[in-house]
């Protein structure tokens, strides 16, 4: 163990002041006159991640820096600073006003990351609709990445975002693949609170060339209009899809539906003769979830115990025992 003397201990509280941190000195800089030594120093701060946590007031003033780089790298920074970054989200939900696209952009992405904090931290909660607001105000944007960023953002909101349901059904025939696929993905994560776009939502289920999407709006569907089962009958069609994986998807989805989706059994039973192995075990467990002990679903199911596939055959076996427990 290493002993300091009583004349050492007190010349070391005489030491001058140590050399800043990383972040504390680009604190500082954040404050330079120098507009490009205030963007490297956000800069430095992105990389740093949460370890910049103790930046977050001063990344936030750096938001209304009057020059753009700045404003962009800050919102960037602030992305990746962890929890305590949720207490500028109002100050990013003005970003997405910014003149320049860059700083529209990036304000987006950090507020659909600071998105678990905001909707579950009770001190943040106030700042949900500001911050779903201003996103909803993106998805129009002329910018691809600025529309990319607030539909992915607010599907981090989930049902909070029910207010832009429209606004993100409308982004299902954008230009852009990517912009279309997070639209979809959103309008999941929203589920029953994205009433107001049911017209548009099985519009697309029915027509849009996409088979991906066309899977996940009747996801959407079913979720929302559990009362009529209009989404029902737009996963039974997605069961037919050339794609595997959305065979699979589909056998799965309506499986999540327990009772509701007892109407698709017939077209389960049928895809126990799929060619895949996946969709034949999602089959088998989705037919046990939704509870139709009807004759030919179990003669279905006992069938599967002899398949050439373990999984499936487990699928069944469990399918069967929970027929039996109703």
């Amino acid at each position: 163990m290493i002993r300091l003397s009583r004349a050492s201990l007190f010349a070391a509280l005489l030491v001058p002041n140590q050399a800043p941190t990383e972040v504390e000195q680009a604190i500082r800089d954040l404050r330079d006159p120098d507009a490009y030594v205030r963007a490297d120093a956000a800069e430095r701060l992105r990389h740093l991640g949460e370890a910049a946590s103790p930046a977050v007031p001063d990344l936030t003033v750096a938001l209304r820096d009057p020059d753009a780089r700045v404003r962009a790298e800050a919102a960037a920074a602030l992305a990746w600073a962890g929890f305590e970054a949720a207490a500028s989200a109002r100050q990013l939900a003005a970003s997405t006003r910014d003149t320049e696209p860059a700083v529209r952009s990036r304000a987006a992405f950090a507020l659909g990351g600071l998105a678990k904090y905001v909707v579950h931290v009770p001190e943040y909660r106030g700042a949900i609709q500001d911050v779903v607001g201003a996103l909803c105000g993106l998805l129009t944007d002329p910018l691809r990445d600025v529309r990319v960023n607030a539909v992915s953002g607010l599907g981090h909101f989930g049902r909070h975002a029910g207010v832009c349901a429209l606004g993100v059904a409308g982004l299902l025939t954008d230009s852009d693949d990517d912009v279309r696929m997070f639209a979809a993905g959103t309008l999941t994560a929203i589920g029953s609170s994205a009433g107001t776009a049911l017209p548009l939502l099985e519009r697309a289920a029915s027509n849009h060339p996409d088979a991906e999407i066309r899977y996940r709006v009747a996801v959407t569907i079913a979720s929302i209009d559990a009362k009529h089962q209009s989404g029902i009958p737009k996963l039974v069609e997605c069961l037919a899809s050339e794609d595997y994986t959305i065979r699979a998807n589909a056998a799965g989805s309506l499986g999540e539906l327990g009772t509701k989706a007892q109407s698709a059994a017939p077209a389960l039973v049928r895809a126990l003769g799929d060619v895949h192995p996946l969709i034949r075990s999602n089959a088998a467990s989705a037919l046990g979830r939704i509870g139709s002990a009807d004759a030919a679903v179990v003669r279905a199911l006992k069938r599967a115990l002899r398949d050439a596939d373990g999984q499936v055959q487990q699928s069944a076996s469990r399918a069967l025992e929970a027929l039996r427990k109703q």
